[in-house]
C-alpha cells in the first residue's frame, strides 16, 4: 500500500510505500520527517466507530451468537469506506498535532492524504489478503482470492463496532496495528505521572468549559507523545501479558542495556544492572541508554503482535556509535520475526549498517562468509535485502524553499547513498585535513 501525503508542514509531497518491512527517513532538521510519521500513525490509530458501514454490516447484525456467517465484502462499499477515512482523517489532524480546532484550516487547507492506488488495484489488494482476527469474542477469517469472510459471534452487541474494526483493517492493510516511539519517549516514562496529571487536568476542563478555561492550562500533547504518556502510566496492566518478542526484549536488554527491565507492584519501570540484580534503578537513576530503549523492551515484552509497524524517531538518541550499529542488527531480526519499522534517522552509522545487512543478504556465499566472520549472526536474521528497505531523503531545494522535496532512493546490493549525510562528513573530512596540514606544515602556498 502506497500513502500520498501533499502539503503537509514543510513536505511538498511523498509517496511512501508502507508494505515494505523497513522505510527510512533521512534528511535536514525541519523538513517534515516528524509530522510524516505523525500521519502515518495517526491513519493506523484512528477508528471511528459511528460511521455507515453499508450492506455488509446490516448482514452481520443479524448474525446470532455462536452462528456461523459467510459474508461476501462489497467492495464499492469498501471504497467508499476508504474514502471517508481518509477526509475524516484529515478533518481531525488539528487533534493529532494538538492545535486549536479553529487552526485546522490555517494550517492543513491544502494537505492531501490518499492511498495511492486505483480502483482496480484496490480491489486485487483486498482479494488477495488472508487474514484472522478474533477480537471482542468475534472470530473472523478470510482466504486469499476470496471476497467472502467467515464469521463465528460469541458476543452480539460487539459486533458493529468489530465490523467497523474489519473495514479499518481490510483497506489500511498492512498498516494496522502501529506504535510510535517519538522522540519524547524518555520523559514519558521518566514523568509518566506530572505528564498524566497534567494531561487529565486539560481534560477534564475541555468537558467543563463552563467551570474551566483552557487557557489556564498550557499542556497540551500531540497524540504520539500523549500516547506514550498513556503507556507509561498504564505499565500495572501491561505486564500482566507475556507477548510473543518477550525474548527479543531479553536480547536488547543483554546486549545493549547490560541489565533488565521490570514494573513493580505501583506500576513503575524499574533497571537492575547486570552486575547487580538486587539493585532497582528508577528510570532517573538509570543511564542515558536506558531511558532511550526501555520503552521499546517493555513494548516487545508485553504488546508486540505480528504485523506491528513500529515508528521509531531518532532511534539513535543517547546511543554510542557501537551500540546504534547493535541496534540496527535487532532491527534485522525484528524484521526476519513479523515486526515492520519506520526510522527517522540523522545517525551515518544506523545508514551504514543497514547497508552492510544489505550487502550481506544480496551479496555471494564469500560475503556471507566474510559476514560471519566479522561476527554478524546470520542464523538470528542479521541482514535485510534491498527489496524490503524503502529510503525517503527530505531536502529543501534551494536556501529560502518554504517546501522541502522528498527523494525516494534505490537500494541496490550494496545499499543506498545519503547526500546529504556523506557530503557533511566529506567536507569535515576536508576541513579536518586542511587543519592539520597547516598544523604541521604552515598555510599551504595558493
Amino acid at each position: 500500500m502506497k500513502l500520498k501525503i501533499k502539503n503537509l508542514g514543510a513536505v511538498k509531497e511523498i509517496i511512501l510505500d508502507l508494505s515494505k518491512p523497513l522505510s527510512v527517513f533521512c534528511g535536514q532538521n525541519g523538513t517534515g520527517k516528524t509530522w510524516v510519521a505523525y500521519v502515518v500513525y495517526f491513519l493506523a490509530r484512528y477508528r471511528n466507530f459511528t460511521r455507515s458501514l453499508g450492506s455488509s454490516s446490516f448482514l452481520f447484525m443479524k448474525s446470532e451468537e455462536g452462528e456461523e456467517e459467510s459474508i461476501e465484502l462489497n467492495i464499492d462499499e469498501l471504497w467508499q469506506y476508504q474514502q471517508q477515512t481518509l477526509k475524516e482523517l484529515k478533518n481531525r489532524l488539528w487533534r493529532m498535532f494538538s492545535l486549536e480546532q479553529n487552526k485546522q484550516n490555517i494550517y492543513f487547507d491544502e494537505t492531501e492524504i490518499d492511498i495511492a492506488e486505483s480502483f482496480e488495484t484496490f480491489r486485487e489488494r483486498i482479494l488477495s489478503l488472508e487474514l484472522e482476527w478474533t477480537e471482542g469474542g468475534i472470530f473472523l477469517t478470510k482466504k486469499a482470492d476470496s471476497l467472502s469472510i467467515e464469521v463465528k459471534l460469541k458476543n452480539v452487541q460487539m459486533a458493529i463496532r468489530t465490523f467497523s474494526f474489519v473495514y479499518d483493517n481490510l483497506i489500511l492493510f498492512p498498516l494496522n496495528n502501529t506504535i510510535i516511539f517519538p522522540v519524547e519517549r524518555s520523559a514519558a516514562f521518566s514523568f509518566g505521572r506530572e505528564l498524566t496529571t497534567e494531561k487529565k487536568q486539560w481534560e477534564f476542563a475541555r468537558k467543563n468549559p463552563e467551570k474551566f478555561s483552557t487557557e489556564n492550562i498550557t499542556t497540551v500533547y500531540p497524540a504520539p507523545v500523549e500516547d506514550m504518556i498513556d503507556f507509561a502510566s498504564d505499565l500495572t496492566q501491561i505486564q500482566k501479558i507475556k507477548g510473543e518478542y518477550y525474548d527479543f526484549a531479553l536480547v536488547i536488554e543483554k546486549i545493549l542495556l547490560k541489565g533488565s527491565v521490570s514494573v513493580d507492584e505501583q506500576g513503575t519501570a524499574k533497571f537492575s544492572p547486570t552486575q547487580s540484580k538486587k539493585t532497582k534503578l528508577s528510570v532517573h537513576q538509570s543511564s542515558s541508554i536506558v531511558k532511550s530503549l526501555l520503552p521499546l523492551v517493555l513494548y516487545l515484552k508485553h504488546r508486540a503482535r505480528k504485523g506491528d509497524l513500529i515508528i521509531i524517531d531518532e532511534p539513535e538518541l543517547n546511543l554510542h556509535p557501537a551500540n546504534q550499529i547493535i541496534l540496527v542488527r535487532v532491527f534485522a531480526r525484528l524484521i526476519k520475526a513479523g515486526l515492520r519499522l519506520l526510522i527517522s534517522t540523522h545517525s551515518d552509522y544506523i545508514i551504514r549498517e543497514i547497508n552492510n545487512l544489505i550487502m550481506i543478504a544480496d551479496g555471494s556465499d564469500d560475503v556471507r562468509e566474510v559476514a560471519q566472520e566479522k561476527g554478524y549472526e546470520l542464523d538470528k536474521g542479521e541482514l535485510i535485502s534491498a527489496k524490503d528497505v524503502g529510503v525517503y531523503v527530505f531536502k529543501y531545494p534551494q536556501e529560502g524553499s518554504r517546501k522541502a522535496e522528498v527523494t525516494e532512493l534505490q537500494a541496490g546490493k550494496s545499499g543506498f547513498a545519503v547526500s546529504i549525510l556523506d557530503d557533511t562528513i566529506d567536507l569535515q573530512n576536508e576541513i579536518s585535513a586542511d587543519l592539520y596540514y597547516a598544523l604541521k606544515h604552515g598555510k599551504p602556498e595558493k
